[in-house]
């Protein structure tokens, strides 16, 4: 391998990355860069995956079992409604008892609406003992309320 080759490999390591960004309200996007050696063996399994899934029938398509593929991979588990997450959700009492619409704020992603923040405060509805969350109770009216007028609580989802 010449100089040039060595240097254009060792820059590929070095400057390898994945992030992961809001597209929209219901969707993520995960990009990267990898070296050829990473995106080859990331490839092949991907492949070796979505070919095990369309010899069995599944009625995903490649896209999708990829997907899929990828999240059980990085969490560890294969049934995403059952895997444990801890969602930073922030929303007014209002919103999450009384069916307020005003927006929640989602850690890491950013507002969402607040059926959205309903839905993820409930958890599992098909197992609703499975999830425990710890919510954040403002002490004073929304209004007037900031990240440093919270207080932690724990309630059964559902």
């Amino acid at each position: 391998m010449s100089d040039k080759e060595t240097d254009l490999a060792a820059k590929a390591m070095k400057d390898r990355y994945v992030n992961i960004y809001p597209l929209d309200a219901h969707r993520m996007k995960l990009v990267g860069i990898l070296p050829t050696e990473y995106g080859v063996a990331i490839a092949q399994v991907l492949a070796r995956e979505t070919g095990r899934a369309q010899a069995a029938g599944d009625g995903r398509n490649c896209a999708q079992v990829a997907a899929d593929t990828v999240l059980e991979a990085l969490t560890g588990v294969s049934d995403p409604a059952s895997f444990p997450v801890q969602l930073g959700v922030v929303m007014t009492d209002r919103t999450l008892f009384q069916g307020h619409p005003e927006p929640a704020y989602l850690q890491g992603y950013g507002i969402i609406s607040a059926q959205k923040a309903r839905e993820l405060f409930a958890g599992n509805p098909a197992n609703p003992l499975d999830s425990l969350v710890r919510a954040s109770i403002p002490l004073r009216a929304p209004e007037t309320w900031s990240p440093w007028t919270r207080r932690p609580a724990c309630f059964p989802a559902g």
